[in-house]
């Protein structure tokens, strides 16, 4: 036990120096920063292979240190709750008539195309395998088209914003199906004869959702708890967050709506003092945030096998990007004025697929050589997107 705790150290004291250069690096070259922490882990893996070679030991355990996988799945809650406390409902409306059919011809295009290449080139008629593809490369890396071209022209603020909003609620779309996917995959598992429990942790999120929509209930909790115990109401809020999560992961919440969810209730939690909160909670926790992207990245080092197929199939996922993006281009473009602008950025994916397919992997659904062509896809297809707006906008636009 005490050996298995020294070694998150080691691991730390790698990850960090490592992705310290590679965070500099990115950023000069205006690249995501997740691409910056997968670098790292794949370094770590080949650090491993080295060591496995040379002393023969097999993988060295800090590398697949339980305690460091704890570590990783708290940093993507983190990174989710983050997300969660800046969300903000009113974005994700769909009161735009160009915004609705652009998420639902989005949506159908990537279940045609990427579905066909999914199911019949990818996973050899596997369902699971075939939807977790579909539901990962439906989020867009919008990241891709603002880092090079920030601030943005005014003339293209309005179609920008569209696209913004447009990603935002395919990825809410995307995080509720693999959630529907994950809560399947635990009632499919469930053997535990104690229905009771489950309907008090089904009670319990329940109040926590009606907080989220009523806060002036809150408030009136809140203010009668300051009354009571004073300034160590900061504590009673904490333990009342630490039930909500236990609830939710008791009952098969997935992560990915348990930590967006979590932030939410963190936000009203945190009242008026909102953003001092924020500023304090998640620039403590925020090194965290790398570990999970870390972990895929050695994962493509580690888990790699003898592939005869690998560029056939990061050719399949590629050309099915590029079918998506293009069609979805030619549909707007008597619609849209940026029909050109519209095509490139719905190109390029970023974090969240990566964290579908990891959280996927883990649980069985695909597989690890389609897990590792998969992120190779994703790393390709984010790449690709920023080459693509190399040029100012207005060249871009022009089209």
């Amino acid at each position: 036990m005490q050996a298995e705790f020294t070694q998150i150290f080691i691991y730390l004291a790698l990850a960090y120096t490592i992705d310290g250069f590679f965070m500099s690096a990115s950023r000069r070259m205006r690249l995501p920063d997740f691409m910056a922490h997968i670098l790292t882990g794949v370094v770590l893996g080949g650090i491993a292979l080295l060591y496995s070679k040379f002393f023969g030991d097999g993988t060295p355990s800090f590398v697949v240190n339980k305690f460091v996988a704890f570590l990783s799945y708290f940093g993507l809650i983190l990174f989710l709750m983050q997300l969660g406390f800046s969300f903000d409902p009113k974005f994700s409306r769909i009161d735009n008539d160009r915004r609705a059919p652009q998420v639902v011809v989005f949506i159908l295009l990537n279940i045609i195309f990427l579905g066909l290449i999914g199911y019949f080139g990818l996973t050899g008629g596997g369902f699971k395998g075939t939807i977790l593809l579909i539901i990962a490369f439906l989020s867009i890396n919008i990241g891709a088209l603002l880092t090079s071209n920030f601030p943005i022209d005014p003339e293209l603020k309005r179609p920008v914003t569209n696209l913004i909003q447009t990603a935002v609620i395919i990825d809410l779309f995307a995080i509720l199906v693999f959630s529907i996917m994950e809560q399947f995959r635990f009632w499919g598992e469930f053997n535990d004869g104690s229905v009771r429990n489950m309907i008090a942790y089904g009670f319990i999120l329940l109040m926590f959702l009606l907080l989220v929509f009523i806060p002036e209930r809150l408030t009136l909790l809140f203010g009668w708890t300051e009354r009571l115990i004073g300034q160590f109401t900061t504590v009673f809020k904490i333990g009342l967050f630490f039930i909500f999560l236990f609830a939710g992961l008791k009952l098969g919440v997935s992560i990915l709506l348990l930590g967006i969810w979590g932030g939410m209730v963190f936000r009203n939690f945190a009242g008026e003092n909102r953003f001092d909160v924020a500023e304090r909670t998640f620039a403590l926790s925020s090194f965290l945030y790398i570990l999970p992207f870390v972990q895929i990245g050695q994962m493509l080092i580690l888990h790699w096998e003898e592939y005869v197929l690998f560029w056939q199939h990061l050719a399949y996922i590629l050309m099915g990007l590029i079918l998506v993006s293009m069609i979805f281009g030619l549909i707007f473009l008597k619609a849209q004025r940026y029909a050109k602008l519209l095509a490139m950025a719905v190109f390029a994916r970023g974090e969240l697929s990566l964290i579908i397919l990891w959280l996927g992997n883990r649980v069985d659904y695909i597989d690890d050589k389609l897990f590792i062509v998969a992120v190779v896809a994703v790393l390709a297809s984010g790449l690709i997107g920023k080459v693509l707006f190399l040029k100012p906008f207005k060249s871009q636009a022009a089209a």
